[in-house]
This record gives structure tokens, sequence and C-alpha cells, in this order.
């Protein structure tokens, strides 16, 4: 049972924090692992913000500052100031910002409240298998960790709807996007590290930045569920960070058409060695 941090909640929030429950329970059902999140409601925490940064001249994270993710919790002004800052120093950052996150204790916030159904079940089958890595003490590289919780949250969440009688074209609509989203971000990817690698000596692949957010802008109606892809600036940490979403997502989305769910879940080590072991994973060797 939720522990409420604030008593005033509006019939709006009681059916969706019910909701929530009845996600967080059909993926337990599955078989997730949660380590206590989405059971406190905490109505004064809106979003939670990250302050992604890479280099100018690469598509790799500066020495400093680790794997180049610095979580500000629900603070958006510091994370603002500080993605200033690196900007002035010289790098390129972008703050990232969502309604939940994974591996434990994460609440129910009131950004998550007013979230779709659609997006509601996706984060909390998402968010619910990065819980499970952490209880099972599986440790796996990012590159293949996100786009296994990507196909958890967005195939689970297909499954939820179906179970539950709700309509799935929204939910059907969204991987379809998705698939499209990876697409471009692989390809504008491969484009900038190939041209990083070529030419060391500081530039900084406007051109190809230039055309990938031409071509994103061109693909606006065709990403409605994926619109928060427009708030961002198309720089090097862009591509930086969707990467770790994106660039295993091919390999993965087939593997586990054969595997299902239940076994990852069941088997999560196992299955997490044989993705590592197939040929054309990649892995960002310097992390």
């Amino acid at each position: 049972m939720e522990k409420l941090k604030n008593s005033m909640i509006s019939k709006k929030f009681e059916k969706k924090i019910n909701f929530i429950h009845d996600v967080k329970k059909f993926a337990e059902d599955l078989g997730i692992e949660f380590d206590g999140s989405f059971e406190d409601v905490v109505l004064d925490e809106k979003y939670f913000y990250w302050v992604i940064v890479s280099e100018r001249n690469s598509l790799n994270p500066p020495e400093d500052y680790g794997i180049g993710y610095l979580f500000f919790k629900d603070k958006k002004e510091d994370a603002e100031r500080f993605k200033d800052y690196l900007n002035e120093e010289g790098y390129d950052s972008m703050v990232y910002r969502a309604e939940a996150y994974g591996r434990g204790k994460c609440p129910i916030t009131k950004a998550l409240l007013e979230s779709s159904k659609e997006r509601i079940s996706y984060a909390v089958i998402h968010e619910g298998f990065h819980d499970h890595l952490k209880v099972k003490n599986v440790k796996i590289p990012l590159e293949v960790e996100e786009p296994l919780a990507d196909y958890v949250g967005l195939m689970g969440s297909l499954m939820f709807f179906k179970k539950e009688g709700l309509d799935t074209r929204r939910v059907r609509s969204g991987i379809e996007e998705y698939n499209l989203f990876s697409g471009f971000v692989n390809k504008y990817h491969d484009l900038l590290e190939e041209y990083y690698e070529k030419n060391e000596s500081g530039h900084d692949g406007e051109k190809i930045l230039e055309a990938a957010r031409n071509k994103l802008s061109s693909l606006k109606g065709r990403l409605k569920n994926l619109d928060a892809a427009f708030k961002f600036p198309i720089n090097n940490a862009f591509f930086f960070y969707f990467r770790n979403y994106t660039k295993n997502w091919p390999i993965v989305r087939e593997y586990m058409k054969n595997v299902g769910i239940k076994r990852l879940l069941n088997d999560t080590e196992k299955v997490s060695e044989e993705i590592l072991d197939m040929d054309g994973i990649w892995i960002y060797q310097e992390r």
C-alpha cells in the first residue's frame, strides 16, 4: 500500500494510482521483481533530471564526467545551470527529463500521474526491468540493458493492454515509431562516429548534425508518440545518449521475439549472456 505524502488526492489521481498498481501487479506476474518502486506517492515531485555530456569533437563522454550521465533528481534549475556551464566549457550537453527512474525506490510522481495510460504502462514496466536487474544482481552493459528494458516495456505494455481489453492502437503505433526513431539515431550516429574517427583536428561534424536536424524535423508527423525527442538539441550529446537505447535495438528486438519476456525474466543472466555473445552487438569499450 502506497504511503501518501499528500492526502489531498483528486479522483483523477486515485484512478491513475490504481492503474499504476494494476500495471505493476501485471509486471510482477510476468516475473519482474521490483525494488520498492511505484509504492510511495510524492505529488510535489514532477520530473527527474539528468545532464548528458559528450565531447564536442567525438561521441565520447569527457574523462572528468564518468559515463556522461549526471543525475540531479528533481532539481531542474541546477540541471539547466550545469548544462550551460558545460556548454561554456566547450562540451556538448543536454538536459533529459523523465517521469520515473529505475534500480529501486522510484516514487509515483505527479508527472507520471499526468501521463497517458500508454506512457504509464511503458514507464512502470521499463523501469521495473532495471529494478529487476538490481534485485537479481545481474550486471550488463548499458548498451544492452536499455534496449532490453525497452523491449520489455513496449511489448509488456502491449500484453497488458490486451489483457485488460484496452485499445492497443497507440501502443502499437508507439512500437512502430520507436523502430523508426531508432533507425534515425543509428544512421546519424554511425555517420558522426565515422567522421570523428577520420577527423581528429577538432572539426565538429556540423554538416552531419544539420542534416540530422532536418531529417528529424521531417519525421515529426510520424513520431507523434515521441514528441519529446523534438525538445532536445541535436548535438553530440543527443546521439551519445540515445545510442545506448538504439544501437543494439534491432538485434535485441529480433532475438527477444524468439526468447520471450518470461524466459528473460526467469533466466535473466543467461539470456543476457546469450545476447552479449551475438555477432553485431555494439559495446562502448571505453566505459
